[in-house]
């Protein structure tokens, strides 16, 4: 919070990307900011799958986040990332978030480095 106290007014264009559902918090002084997008990390609609795979707040939690910063009038995007080939069903994130976002971003997997062979033994 501090620090968007100490960019308010400079006229810089601000970018959240986040997987928590804190943002909510400063959602009067974002609406004061000018251009502000918040962006959410969403893979999945699945808790046991995020559970796995990403060490954040659930997945219900983020939507409501996603919602009131929606609602309150502040630019939203779903990030759709990573796209776990057979596993991240991005219609139906799709469908759960085009009322309550500006936006939908997608990136495929990376593999690299020593995740590489874990994460293809999880998904096949």
């Amino acid at each position: 919070m501090q620090l968007l106290k100490q960019l308010k007014g400079s006229g810089a264009e601000i970018l959240i990307c986040t997987k928590s559902d804190l943002v909510v918090r400063d959602v009067d002084l974002l609406k004061e900011m000018g251009k502000v997008t918040v962006s959410w990390s969403i893979n999945t609609r699945h808790e046991e799958f995020r559970a796995d795979m990403d060490n954040a707040v659930r997945i219900e939690r983020r939507l409501s986040a996603m919602k009131q910063v929606y609602d309150a009038g502040i630019r939203t995007v779903c990030f759709i990332v990573p796209v776990f080939p057979g596993i991240t069903d991005c219609e139906t994130i799709f469908q759960r978030v085009k009322n309550q976002c500006d936006l939908v971003w997608l990136e495929n997997l990376n593999l690299r480095g020593g995740f590489r062979q874990e994460i293809l033994d999880y998904i096949a």
